[in-house]
């Protein structure tokens, strides 16, 4: 099932690369992971049926605000790299740096006001069970990607033809395929 799952997951999330810059495709693929995490939170903290509803909204509001933080912050980043082409004088340069260092501590203060939000509702096991969790998830969906990424240049290097010792393997384990945090 697990398996099935991870499938899916990773289909949605190449169907979101597949076409980049596509907005309704890589709102797909968030809607798949946003399904995916509720369905794993959902076995681990074991949430009363009423308490289910308002703790996933606010989660889904923390994945909405951690979207629209990396989206600004690109875009700033885009700033400042079209004032350093455009041979920028160092005011300019010190105000883009400014308000994008503001702006990331700004994110950084809203998303940690969402995840006091949410985990004041959690008793204290599961406000650690959702930490384990949450760092967790964030690297299974890191390998996930990463296998997406490994078979994608796979078919690309050499159309038509099968993987032949390259990327994984369906029955491949984690250890087999190394976690690839040492490229980070």
């Amino acid at each position: 099932m697990i398996r099935t799952v991870s499938i899916l997951l990773a289909v949605g999330l190449l169907m979101g690369a597949a076409v980049p810059g596509v907005a309704q495709d890589e709102r797909r693929a968030r809607d798949i992971i946003d399904a995916y995490r509720v369905w794993k939170l959902t076995d681990v903290l074991d949430l009363s049926e009423d308490d289910m509803p308002v703790f996933f909204s606010r989660v889904r509001r923390i994945g909405e605000a951690e979207a629209g933080q990396r989206e600004a912050e690109r875009e700033a980043v885009k700033q400042i790299d079209r004032l350093l082409q455009g041979g920028a004088s160092e005011g300019e340069l010190e105000t883009a740096l400014r308000e994008y260092e503001q702006m990331r501590e700004a994110h950084w203060n809203e998303i940690q006001n969402l995840r006091r939000e949410a985990a004041s509702m959690l008793s204290l096991r599961q406000r650690c069970q959702y930490a384990v969790f949450e760092d967790r998830f964030r690297a299974e969906i890191r390998n996930m990607i990463e296998d997406v990424r490994r078979s994608r240049g796979v078919q690309e290097q050499s159309p038509g033809m099968e993987q032949q010792g390259q990327g994984s393997s369906p029955g491949q384990s984690q250890s087999q395929r190394g976690t690839g945090k040492s490229r980070r």
